[in-house]
């Protein structure tokens, strides 16, 4: 787990305190090694350099430029140094990430007559890459984003994941590319312009995107390389016609299904992936721990690891970290000792404070380059540096079943419904409103509503959306037009009948597969990466193997959501793994805060003195945004996330680089 950055020169040299400076910016990504590779693509001359002094005194001159932080976590030598190359220098490597299937690639590139002289995934990649070209991608089981310069071919080759875990941000002004792990180094370039993108801010206010539902960023001339793509950069002379095309190498294709099998069959494959998935993410030469909260995704994970391990033989115990609450409504602290209970485990708790959040305010918003939606997030902040506390450097973590299983049961329903109504399935409607009443506490009108409001999705008028209401009453007039008018969201939903089309799938399938790939997950992972990095941890997460990702779009809607209660293929192929007090809960939680209080309370007079000092020429209402912040507060208003994101804004609006070291 690593920090890449690159720059490559259409017209001339670069300068190498650039490509220093925004290796150095994410040193914490990759404390223990770094590296630099400069290239002359005219002569084909590639150099090596360990030490920046030693690049930047070079006199040769460099038209591409890679940096590289290591995290060292295969093979811990100085053979895993990065940038790597391969074949005499053919092909350099910057790589972030990690490969798990590595060993089983090894010995089928072995069989192939390839050689490795290294114990890491980084030499599989680069040995993937001579084989296969571009579909090395599809042999690939991991994370990943990373650069490989083939210099027979003179093209830079970039590529990310299949969900997007690991981040790969770029920037092209026609004279230069360049890419790094985080939006800060993009941004840290003479050259590029640190200027708001009116439309992300504008869906993250409006519609609570969380800034990753395209390949924009906060930052205008800041792209986001979306998960599943890859890039190919030409280098020297290029024509004056090229741009950055990402290409789709991976998608989930919601017209396969498996139909027609047992409720055990359908778990017991399940299980299968689930346990496959865990084990192969176990593989490390540093220590590895889990992230509890109690719910059901982390237990999973918490308890098939204390499976594999003692069927393993181990004899250490496995070490898990838990966010606790001082407010009982959100502490899932007695779920996490359920857990705890049944398992070999060592646990640690930590208990994130209001003032302590306000006292790393400034640093986490660095850290995450952008505004976030809530302060759950500081719980994870806090997690990881429970974790890094206690000398874990990887984390196995539980993101993934909310949104390919249907756990986010407000909106998920809602699609579920509009299906059975669609094929006259007034049964099966009633079954689900029975269920979601009983089991989830929503009320018949409210049900009927949520219904109403799907199959109107898309359908209502611009000006009459609520979401809309609420925009105009919190942007000031000029940058509510300007962000309307370059509203990713509003232009993906007009778009929404071709899209269907082009997907296919049901409307559950549609809405799961959003939720996925476009809407929830890519902020969650954005959010994960940046808390774990910024205590230079790896997160790992099983549920995203691809494997298991393709199974579970694949399964019947009752497999995953039926009668108001979510994960049901999962709760029966973990049977007999979990507690049954955590397989049967159907409340949800997760490493939350008790933000409401938290707002209202200590941080109270934080957030009054930053709206009273909202500049006039920003894009909020100072006036409206000090009441309904007074509104909330006196118990006039329901709590919303409306005051913490124009409150995040604002902090992250002021934020600069560089940031002071730790």
């Amino acid at each position: 787990m690593c920090g890449i950055a690159g720059i490559v020169s259409f017209s001339g040299s670069i300068d190498a305190s650039l490509i220093v400076g925004m290796t150095h910016l994410v040193k914490y990504r990759g404390p223990d090694d770094h590296g630099y590779l400069g290239y002359q693509s005219t002569h084909k001359s590639a150099n090596f350099f360990m030490a920046a002094e030693q690049l930047q005194s070079d006199e040769r001159q460099h038209d591409v430029l890679l940096g590289h932080r290591r995290l060292s976590i295969i093979d811990l030598s100085e053979n895993g140094r990065c940038p790597m190359s391969w074949k005499d220098g053919i092909y350099w490597i910057t790589y972030n990430g990690e490969v798990y299937n590595y060993v089983e690639l090894r010995y089928e590139l072995e069989q192939k007559g390839y050689g490795f002289s290294t114990r890491t995934d980084t030499e599989v990649i680069l040995a993937a890459y001579d084989c296969w070209g571009v579909e090395c991608l599809d042999h690939f089981n991991g994370m990943w984003a990373f650069a490989v310069l083939d210099t027979r071919q003179s093209v830079l080759f970039c590529a990310r994941d299949r969900l997007g875990v690991k981040p790969f941000y770029y920037h092209f002004d026609q004279k230069r590319f360049s890419f790094g792990s985080e939006i800060k180094q993009i941004v840290a370039l003479p050259w590029v312009n640190m200027e708001t993108h009116p439309g992300v801010l504008f869906d993250f206010i409006a519609f609570d995107t969380y800034g990753c539902n395209s390949e924009h960023t906060f930052r205008r001339e800041v792209m986001d390389m979306r998960g599943g793509h890859y890039m190919l950069v030409p280098l020297g002379n290029q024509s004056p016609a090229w741009r950055p095309r990402p290409i789709k190498w991976w998608d989930i294709d919601l017209r396969k299904k498996t139909f027609g099998w047992s409720d055990g069959e359908y778990a017991r494959r399940y299980l299968e992936l689930f346990e496959d998935a865990v084990k192969l993410r176990l593989r490390s030469d540093v220590p590895v721990g889990s992230c509890l909260s109690g719910g059901l995704d982390s237990s999973g994970i918490v308890c098939m690891v204390d499976k594999v391990l003692q069927n393993a033989g181990a004899t250490g115990l496995q070490k898990t970290f838990t966010a606790s609450s001082d407010v009982e409504r959100f502490d899932e602290t007695s779920y996490a000792k359920a857990v705890i209970k049944e398992t070999h485990v060592d646990p640690s708790f930590v208990l994130p404070t209001p003032k302590q959040l306000l006292e790393d305010l400034t640093r986490l918003i660095w850290h995450q380059d952008e505004p976030f939606l809530s302060t759950s997030i500081f719980a994870g902040w806090c997690v990881y540096g429970l974790a890094r506390k206690h000398g874990v450097t990887v984390t196995l973590d539980g993101q993934g079943p909310d949104e390919m299983l249907g756990g986010y049961i407000p909106f998920s329903y809602k699609s579920l419904l509009a299906d059975a109504l669609a094929h006259a399935d007034f049964g099966g409607v009633m079954r689900e409103a029975r269920g979601l009443s009983e089991n989830f506490g929503l009320g018949y009108r409210q049900i009927a509503m949520g219904l109403l409001h799907e199959l109107l999705h898309g359908k209502l008028p611009e000006m009459l959306m609520p979401s809309m209401k609420r925009a105009r009453s919190i942007f000031n007039k000029d940058f509510y037009e300007e962000g309307r008018m370059n509203s990713v969201f509003l232009r993906e939903l007009s778009s929404l009948p071709e899209w269907k089309s082009e997907v296919g799938g049901s409307r559950f399938d549609r809405h799961l597969y959003r939720l996925t790939t476009r809407d929830s997950l890519p902020g969650i992972l954005r959010q994960v990466d940046r808390n774990a990095m910024a205590f230079s941890i790896e997160a790992r997460l099983p549920f995203l193997d691809y494997r298991l990702v393709e199974y579970t779009f694949s399964l019947p809607p009752e497999q995953r959501l039926s009668a108001g209660v979510a994960k049901q293929v999962y709760r029966r192929a973990l049977s007999g793994v979990l507690p049954n007090l955590i397989r049967d809960r159907v409340s949800k939680l997760g490493f939350v805060t008790a933000e409401p209080n938290w707002i209202k309370g200590p941080m109270r007079q934080a957030f009054e003195e930053r709206f009273e000092n909202i500049a006039t020429t920003g894009p909020f209402k100072r006036e409206a945004a000090l009441a309904g912040f007074a509104r909330f507060v006196e118990g006039t208003k329901p709590f919303t996330t409306a005051p913490w994101k124009i409150f995040c804004t604002e902090l992250w609006q002021q934020n600069n680089i560089p940031m002071p070291q730790r």
